[in-house]
This record gives structure tokens, sequence and C-alpha cells, in this order.
């Protein structure tokens, strides 16, 4: 702790991030734990309890600890209750995963406010609840003959979820919101490993006496735009069941994970499948794949994986007016805002044509309405200068 923190004479009770602390640091902590005394300390328990006393009383008894559920190595006799080859789009990711400097750039970090009284062991039950109900949410992902096997996904069975949870209450109060940040940016900063089950990775934090916060993330392997819809929704029904004491009455899902990907094999025609490559090729002839958009500094070589969310506030009217345009060209206020920004960067890279990757959900038949798995691909839409306006724009897309 001392090396890695380079902080001397501090009680074993302090927290590891309040003593300046990070997530790379823990990561550094962790490896040096395993390389020092042959021990594998899961990060998650780390994250749960980061501290040095902790961490003794754990390495001294060998106690399991507070982890949670999305960091526990699947113990070799841990029941397989389903095996399936990977679905396209999961091979797709579990290529991108291993290919990023980073791979907790593949991370779907979601933070869930609640207001007012909240009961915990509700909330524990509630996720419990719907990570049985899904077995995208309790799958690993192994391969056969590494490095060029096929890969498949193994369900294992459903067990009890560990929900942490800490209050920060106790901490003045200029002090909770950093803490909950930097616990929050912690867990979504943790790279999931394939081969253990992805189960979510949970916390659960207490930041003023009437309001909560839960971070719940997932691997982007696991779901997509749509799952997570479905997620959020099911939390919500599954917490008012069990906090009234009553049965929730959700049907249970018309289709899991591996049954969607024998479904995608067993339609696979491998002449559809020409007949759209080649379209896709007269399509994109001659575009360019890189759009010269001007920025504020070099791109690197080497992407790092750090970026950022920058937000704006579109004002009544101008949404208003994106929803005029889009009823007027029969069309979707996304495909609007999608049309305004190929026309910004056509504009403003001076490339004649450019190239847009507009995410579809791909979810065929009503069964796949209730599918939490990734299912979602990309679109690519060209926006060409002989016709960069809004309204040729939007009938295209």
């Amino acid at each position: 702790w001392e090396s890695v923190l380079d902080v001397r004479g501090f009680p074993a009770d302090s927290n590891f991030f309040d003593l300046g602390g990070n997530s790379i640091a823990a990561i550094r902590l962790v490896n040096r734990v395993r390389d020092t005394l042959g021990v594998d300390y899961p990060l998650v328990d780390f994250f749960a309890e980061a501290t040095l006393r902790a961490m003794t009383a754990q390495l001294v008894t060998g106690d399991e600890g507070p982890a949670s559920a999305a960091e526990d190595s699947p113990a070799e006799d841990t029941a397989v209750v389903d095996r399936a080859p990977v679905s396209d789009q999961q091979a797709r990711m579990i290529a991108g995963h291993h290919a990023m400097p980073d791979p907790a750039v593949w991370n779907v970090p979601t933070r869930i406010t609640f207001t007012g009284a909240l009961d915990p062991a509700a909330l524990r039950s509630a996720v419990s609840e719907v990570i049985a109900r899904h077995d995208a949410l309790r799958t690993r992902f192994v391969q056969e003959d590494a490095p060029d096997g096929p890969w498949w996904q193994e369900v294992v069975a459903a067990g009890p979820v560990a929900l942490p949870v800490e209050d920060l209450t106790a901490l003045p109060a200029g002090e909770r919101r950093p803490r909950a940040d930097a616990l929050c940016r912690a867990d979504a900063a943790v790279p999931f490993e394939l081969g253990q089950a992805l189960l979510p990775r949970l916390r659960l934090l207490r930041v003023e006496e009437d309001r909560w916060e839960l971070m719940f993330v997932l691997h982007h392997v696991c779901a997509d735009g749509w799952s997570l819809s479905l997620l959020l929704a099911e939390i919500a029904a599954l917490y008012t069941a069990a906090a009234s004491g009553v049965p929730h009455g959700l049907p249970d899902p018309a289709m899991q994970a591996p049954g969607y990907a024998r479904w995608q094999r067993e339609h696979h025609d491998p002449g559809t499948e020409e007949e759209r490559a080649a379209f896709c090729a007269a399509y994109l002839d001659g575009v360019p794949s890189a759009v010269p958009v001007p920025t504020d500094r070099p791109r690197p070589q080497k992407l790092s994986g750090h970026g950022d969310t920058v937000r704006g506030v579109a004002s009544g009217e101008v949404r208003a007016a994106v929803e005029k345009l889009a009823a007027d060209r029969h069309t979707t206020p996304f495909a609007v805002a999608a049309a305004a920004l190929g026309v910004f960067l056509t504009r403003l890279s001076g490339e004649e044509d450019t190239l847009l990757s507009v995410p579809y959900a791909n979810r065929e038949g009503t069964a796949s309405e209730s599918l939490v798995a990734m299912t979602s691909t990309a679109v690519m839409v060209r926006v060409r200068l002989d016709s960069a306006n809004l309204a040729e724009t939007c009938a295209e897309l």
C-alpha cells in the first residue's frame, strides 16, 4: 500500500481512494499482491471495501468478502445450464474486446438514482431476479482450439448476488459527491474477463438521507441499448413488487441469447449474404473511410481508450422544428438529427462524401422484443455534398 500510494503512516481503516488512490493504482496494488503472495484478489472485492484492514483480513482468513458477482471467478464445478455458438454480433464484440488496449471501453456503466425511502434488501432481490431472468447476464465466453478456434457462450446457473452498500452520509456534505463520483468511475474503469461469467458489477451508494445511487455496469457483449432499456424497466417493476411483498407478474422472456445465436445460424443464407455484400460494395464504392475533421490536437496512431461525453441542450423551438421536418418527410427525429450531423461533418471537413455509422436495433419478430442480448448492428449511410441538405439526406436515411 505504501509503495503504490507513496504515503506513510495511515490508519488501517483509511480508504484507498481517500489516500489518493485511483483505479489504475488499484490495479497495480492487486497485481503486486498476486505477484508477491501468489493470491488473486478480485478488484471488485477491493472496490467494495478499499481499506488495508479489509484486504488483510481477507488475505489472512481467505474469506470471500463482499464481492460483486461480476468478478467472481467461476468455480470448476459451476453448473453450465446452456451452451451455444456465439452470434455474429458477439463474435465481433469479442474481437473488439481483445483488440483494444483498454477493454474497459466496452463497459456499459449506468448510474441509477433513487430519491426517497429505499429498501436495499428489496433492491438486491430485484437485481438478483433480473440476472436470473436473462441468460446474457450470466454468460461467459470460451474458445476452442485457441487462438483460431470457434468461440462459445456458456450460461452458468443463477446464484446469490451480492450488492455492496456504502453509506456516504457520514462524510461532510461537500465530500459526498466527489466520493460517489470516484467510486462510480472506478467501477466503470475495470475491464471484465470474458472467460468469467459476466454478471453485472453492482454497487449501491447512499449519498444523502433520501438519495441513493445504484451503479450497474455491464459488458457490451451482453447487452445493447434496447436491452438496457428492458433491464431498467424490469428492475423498477421487480423492486416495486419486492418492496410491496407481491408477485412481480412479469412474463418470462420469449427468447434468450443462446437461442438467438442458434436462430441466427439456422436462418443463415449464403446467397442472401452475397447479395448484401454486393449491394454494400456498390453503395460504399468511392467513399473515404475517414473524415478529415479538424481537431484541437493530433489523433494518436494508437487509441488510448480515454474519452468523454460532451452534452448540449437544444431549445424547445429547435425540437419542435426537428419533429415537424421529420413528420413532413415521413421519417423520425433521429433521422433528422443524423442527417444534420452528416451535413455538418461534410461542411466542416470539406470532404464531398462522408459516411455515417447509424445503429440499428436489428430485432426481428416479437420474440426478440423481450430479449436481452447484443443484437444491434450498424448501417452505413453516405452523405454526399451534391445532396447535402436535410430533406434529401433524411429521405435517404
